[in-house]
């Protein structure tokens, strides 16, 4: 173990290739910022042709890269890339990180993704609406450089870890459920006749609702940036940031407000939220919808962009049907949005966007499945946080070279 401190670009090449005119007519896999998690991706890399994509898209991908945002350190938009399709190519709003050694690829992503890290960064992040890095700032942090044997080892411990937290398996559920939500209430795969609607044609015997006949709607709670506060000071706030465009949720775009507020803006567990602005042009969330996961329900608003959708007690639509609706049918709400640099529907608009009512008995049955894939991803949820907690506690021994200190019952938890 060597006793001076190292820094990232000791063991990795900084930015090392950048697409050039060979790249013209060819198709590319574009990661952009906000398809990245902590880990994980929020969304599957963009398929488009390389003349079609953004300026930004120069980063050239390969096997064991490690890709850490730039803009919004706090957020932890990071990953290790693994089995990259051809051509796949990142936006410069990462840095991209190779290491020297393949080998090192799971030790280099085990420093970038400890927290202490993070926090190193964002001491170092300048500009108060767009907190950001340079690359001279991200190789000024100080690192722990061991023999090669010893990070050897060390990955050797982290990668099992790494695999399982990298199994995205909210996506793979959310997946099947839109699958048979498209096949029973899209494609009508289990109806035979159909007849014309507002809405096109729809099975025999159905018949459709605007949504405010089976909802009521709340706007979200009204806050300036001066109620904005640290995590430990203030309320959890849900707001367009926590948004996937298309729908579902990111924990890195939670606020936290030190202001007080009506009970009204709190929400549950299973509430229906809907997106009603996009903001800028990589954010597209107008008509994105969110389920409230269960970890969010502990005394946590949501924000005047965005609406709560109260379902009525005598209609026979389930929050997990609409979620799905809105899902499928937001383009619906982006036709109805306006504005060049802010896009926003009205709430008004609400009043005529069409609701599809299949007969109760097949509303229960996809219930049913909803929940049960919600109950999943939750318990998928509370073991990843539990590996989290294992690999930063082990992270912080072993960086600090106490290899020979970790317990049997840690290396019998990682097996």
């Amino acid at each position: 173990m060597n006793s001076e401190p190292s820094i990232i670009s000791d063991i990795a090449h900084i930015n090392p290739e950048l697409t050039n005119s060979s790249w013209k007519g060819c198709k590319i896999a574009y990661i952009d910022i906000a398809s990245i998690g902590c880990g994980v991706y929020n969304s599957k890399p963009k398929i488009l042709p390389y003349d079609d994509a953004p300026s930004r898209a120069r980063r050239v991908v390969e096997q064991g890269d490690i890709l850490i945002s730039m803009v919004r350190p706090n957020r932890r938009s990071m990953i290790q890339i693994s089995n990259p399709v051809d051509n796949t190519v990142a936006s410069t709003g990462f840095a991209l990180l190779r290491p020297k050694r393949i080998e090192d690829s799971d030790y280099l992503f085990g420093i970038i993704s400890n927290p202490h890290f993070t926090i190193e960064l964002e001491m170092l992040a300048y500009g108060a609406a767009y907190p950001a890095i340079s690359t001279k700032d991200l190789c000024s942090v100080p690192i722990y450089l061991p023999s090669e044997k010893h990070r050897d080892e060390i990955s050797g411990i982290l990668r099992p870890i790494s695999q399982l937290l990298s199994m995205n398996l909210d996506s793979i559920i959310e997946r099947k459920v839109d699958a048979i939500f498209r096949a029973w209430f899209v494609d009508f795969d289990l109806s035979d006749s159909l007849h014309n609607s507002k809405i096109g044609p729809i099975p025999e015997g159905w018949s459709t609702k605007f949504l405010t006949e089976i909802a009521e709607i709340d706007r979200g709670f009204s806050y300036t940036s001066e109620y904005l506060c640290e995590k430990e000071e203030g309320t959890t706030m849900i707001n367009l940031a926590t948004f996937l465009h298309g729908g579902g949720y990111k924990d890195s775009g939670l606020k936290h407000i030190s202001a007080n507020f009506d009970s009204r803006y709190l929400i549950n567990r299973g509430d229906v939220l809907i997106a009603t602005v996009d903001l800028t042009p990589e954010l597209r969330v107008v008509g994105s919808p969110l389920i409230v996961p269960s970890h969010l329900e502990k005394k946590c608003i949501f924000s005047q962009d965005l609406l709560r959708l109260n379902l009525k007690q005598d209609t026979s639509i389930g929050r997990g049907y609409l979620y799905h609706w809105l899902k499928v049918r937001r383009g619906i709400l982006k036709q109805w949005s306006s504005g060049s640099t802010v896009s926003r529907f009205p709430q008004k608009a609400l009043n005529s966007y069409p609701i599809l009512i299949p007969p109760p008995e097949l509303l229960e049955k996809f219930e049913a499945i909803f929940e049960q894939s919600l109950r999943a991803v939750e318990s998928h949820r509370r073991r990843n946080q539990q590996l989290l907690g294992l690999k930063n506690k082990l992270l912080n021994q072993l960086m600090s070279g106490h290899l020979q200190n970790l317990s049997l019952k840690h290396q019998e938890d990682l097996a």
